[in-house]
């Protein structure tokens, strides 16, 4: 389901969809897609805030994506639905091109966790979209993969991940560490992060309680590091206080002190972390400190 948002209509979310009526939505202005992960939702506190700082920000379309019909445990059928939902997005894309004319360099998609990777499926069948954005995106079943079933940097011109929740399997964590964009932001070494507790025993945890899980109470606790990069991306959207990432092999190098934190012109050894990364600056894999998610 497609759940559209203006700046005029803020407050009250219009269903949308290639079938009805696109609501306030206008061609003149871009379009921002979200896309929640893994038993998430599109009407918990941390996509309103997102969707609200984007509309302080810009004038844009923000349009959710609800999928919460298929994002369920268990996992695996979470991670094989994350095609059909991607294709769906692709085809109200290719409408709103084709039937009222946006172009491709009109449309940014935001996904976290598998959602990230339905922007990647989207973005693989839309030639030219500008902009994916992963916010870390899920590991378990996609992690060491063939690019065409993960998020990769042909997937839009410009892919920026954000990884705050890096594992190789679902006990030690729901993120990835492999480089998945044109520019990939490891904040903290893209593992567990600051007043996070470790994800493994969290998870654990939760496995056994299932039944009576509140979800905002499940995402906050268990999957705390999974998602920071939401609280990091939304944060960096009114630009208060910058997240600068620096070229670096590797997060021990770069606590060592063995990585330039310059960032200008002439040596351009940085990119901007979240809402504001720019496909002219640095690529690669960039390296930060902070001291909270949120």
């Amino acid at each position: 389901t497609f759940y559209l948002y203006t700046r005029d209509s803020r407050k009250t979310r219009t269903e949308i969809s290639r079938y009805t009526s696109l609501g306030a939505w206008s061609a003149s202005r871009p379009t921002k897609f979200l896309i929640h992960g893994f038993v998430d939702a599109g009407n918990t506190q941390w996509w309103i805030d997102m969707k609200n700082a984007i509309l302080d920000v810009d004038d844009v379309n923000v349009i959710f994506v609800d999928w919460t019909k298929a994002n369920g445990f268990p996992y695996e059928k979470a991670t094989a639905n994350v095609q059909v939902v991607g294709a769906e997005v692709a085809l109200f894309i290719h409408y709103l091109i084709k039937d009222h004319g946006s172009k491709a360099t009109d449309f940014h998609i935001i996904g976290h966790s598998l959602g990230a990777h339905t922007a990647g499926y989207a973005g693989a069948r839309v030639p030219g979209l500008a902009r994916i954005t992963g916010l870390d995106p899920a590991g378990p079943y996609f992690e060491n993969t063939d690019p065409v079933v993960r998020l990769d940097p042909t997937d839009a011109l410009f892919v920026d991940v954000i990884h705050t929740d890096g594992a190789h399997n679902l006990l030690l964590g729901l993120g990835s560490r492999q480089r998945m964009g044109h520019v990939d932001f490891y904040p903290n070494g893209g593992l567990d992060q600051p007043k996070c507790s470790k994800t493994a025993g969290k998870i654990w945890n939760l496995l056994f309680q299932l039944g009576t899980m509140n979800i905002d109470g499940f995402m906050v606790t268990a999957l705390c590091s999974h998602l920071a990069a939401v609280y990091f991306f939304t944060d960096s959207v009114r630009n208060q206080c910058p997240y600068v990432g620096y070229s670096c092999p590797n997060f021990d190098d770069f606590n060592a002190g063995k990585c330039s934190l310059q960032c200008n012109n002439s040596t351009n050894q940085c990119n901007r972390m979240g809402y504001w990364a720019s496909p002219s600056a640095t690529q690669g894999d960039m390296y930060l400190k902070t001291q909270d998610a949120n």
